[in-house]
């Protein structure tokens, strides 16, 4: 039996204090990692119970760090601290400025969160979605989940941008809960459909299957 799999938000916090850490110019250990992590858990009142065993959390940060190194240099800069200057290689329409300046603060003034080029880039496409007054915060804090589940695919070839994102968008949109049991459904029905990939499989198989006279 393999170990078991680590939490996706547990993983994101690994994530974060290695690579600011490396950002910073230093390449921390595992133990140094899951040190920072407790520490974090400890301070916010949650429970220490989900984090990995020393062997997992080994192979994930070795992972997070191998992935790291072969990423392009132009890529890197985008988890680097946003400012006007990230415009001229990282634009985002002018008409979303205003709610990337409000982030900007925002993430500074109450999440303690240094931001981004990617989270910039993320609150320029889902601003929109949160016109209300006073939903910056909200709006905030969705555009670097999405920046750190986005990171975290890269760093470990896992997939990203699923149903469960997408869902999540909705409700913040229209103000509307999805029931557990609708979202299961959505979700159930949603991964029905075939990639790309799969409906090319599948197209072939059908080609085989025709050349030999209709023999599976």
């Amino acid at each position: 039996m393999g170990s078991p799999r680590i939490p996706d938000e547990i993983k994101l916090l690994y994530q974060d204090i290695w690579l600011q850490a490396r950002r910073e110019g230093r390449n921390l250990t595992t133990f140094q990692v899951t040190q920072a992590v407790s520490q974090l858990l400890d301070q916010k009142g949650l429970s220490k119970a989900r984090l990995p065993k020393k062997r997992r959390t080994q192979q994930f940060v070795k992972e997070v760090r191998e992935q790291y190194e072969v990423i392009p240099d132009e890529e890197k800069r985008q988890d680097l601290p946003w400012h006007l200057g990230a415009l001229k290689d990282n634009p985002i329409p002018p008409e979303a400025l205003p709610a990337v300046l409000e982030a900007y603060v925002y993430s500074h003034e109450h999440l303690n969160h240094e931001f981004t080029v990617r989270d910039a880039q993320w609150v320029a496409r889902i601003y929109r979605l949160y016109k209300n007054v006073g939903k910056v915060g909200k709006s905030t804090s969705r555009a670097m989940g999405l920046a750190q589940i986005e990171l975290l695919a890269r760093l470990t070839g896992g997939k990203w941008g699923e149903s469960e994102e997408i869902l999540n968008l909705y409700e913040d949109y229209t103000g509307k809960k999805i029931s557990p049991k609708r979202r299961e459904r959505i979700l159930r029905e949603g991964k029905q459909w075939l990639s790309p990939k799969q409906t090319e499989a599948v197209a072939k198989r059908i080609k085989d299957i025709v050349k030999r006279g209709g023999k599976s």
